[in-house]
């Protein structure tokens, strides 16, 4: 059930980072809730940000995500219900600075329902952690920013992901070339879902578990993917679209184990994932299914990166 609290009746959301990959994704299903009135559309952005493609209609607040940029920042949240953040990586730890300014515009107003916070990513579990030590510098910043909101009382809310569709087709992320039907597998993958994500779906389920479940998203974390393809259902798939089966590449326990050292971010995700869909370890938290796996079919998304 949504509640709002804003003088236009509409529920007031605010969107950093609507130049990213999943920010831009996101801007567009806002753009066209805001006309329909389901919310009120606020972009919160830096100094200089390319605003090229805001409306003029739409409220505009600069943020200054450092030490400096107290006043500023209070100022941009002030009266904000829902708050969502797409910074990238590189920004992620500068998220702080948003949970003390939520905390202090929102201490006596109490109309924030949650602080949707840059997560974006899998859940890595403390296996995989321990098999792949350079993903332990990816753990830390989300989870220290989770609880210093719980510290500071700021409502707070994750979304998990799989891996987008685009990493996995088109920049072959896990080894699979649909182009040239090829199919990189580990361990378990034949058997197992590998959980897949377009920035469509995403979109979509955002703005519904925004605006339909509002008062309820404090403290949980949902993961959003609308498909989860075994590796059979893959070949399957690429043997429809191609004519033949694909060429199925072993990925290694000495591969694995070699990658596994890697000191570099990108290819210990990739090494992970690839871990993931091996042993089928997604991890906790809940699935969201709130309008079902509506969208295109496995071949239609694969013939998109053809």
């Amino acid at each position: 059930m949504t509640t709002t609290s804003s003088s236009t009746g509409s529920l007031k959301v605010g969107l950093i980072g609507h130049t990213g990959n999943i920010g831009s994704a996101l801007l567009p299903r806002l753009l066209d809730a805001h006309r329909a009135g389901q919310i009120e559309l606020l972009i919160l952005h830096r100094e200089g940000s390319d605003l090229s493609k805001i409306p003029s209609t739409i409220e505009k607040r600069i943020i200054q995500l450092d030490e400096h940029g107290r006043e500023i920042n209070r100022a941009a949240v002030d009266g904000v219900e829902i708050l969502i953040s797409t910074v990238a990586d590189p920004a992620l730890a500068s998220q702080t600075y948003l949970l003390d300014a939520l905390h202090e515009a929102d201490s006596h107003k109490k109309t924030l329902k949650t602080f949707i916070h840059s997560d974006f990513g899998v859940s890595w579990t403390p296996e995989e952690i321990r098999r792949i030590p350079k993903l332990k510098d990816l753990v830390p910043v989300k989870a220290n920013l989770v609880n210093r909101a719980k510290d500071l009382g700021v409502p707070i809310t994750d979304i998990r992901i799989g891996l987008l569709d685009s990493f996995f087709f088109s920049l072959k992320f896990l080894g699979t070339d649909a182009k040239s039907n090829k199919i990189e597998l580990f361990r378990g993958a034949l058997h197992n879902p590998i959980r897949l994500t377009t920035l469509d779906y995403l979109s979509r389920s955002v703005l519904r578990l925004i605006t339909e479940e509002t008062e309820a998203l404090d403290g949980r974390t949902i993961h959003v993917f609308d498909k989860s393809p075994t590796g059979q259902e893959l070949v399957d798939a690429l043997t429809a679209i191609h004519g033949s089966e694909p060429a199925i590449v072993e990925y290694t326990e000495a591969r694995f184990d070699q990658n596994s050292k890697t000191t570099e971010t990108i290819s210990a995700i990739s090494t992970g994932l690839k871990f993931k869909w091996g042993e089928n370890s997604w991890g906790e938290g809940e699935v969201y299914s709130g309008h079902g796996h509506d969208g295109e079919s496995l071949e239609e998304i694969i013939k998109r990166y053809l």
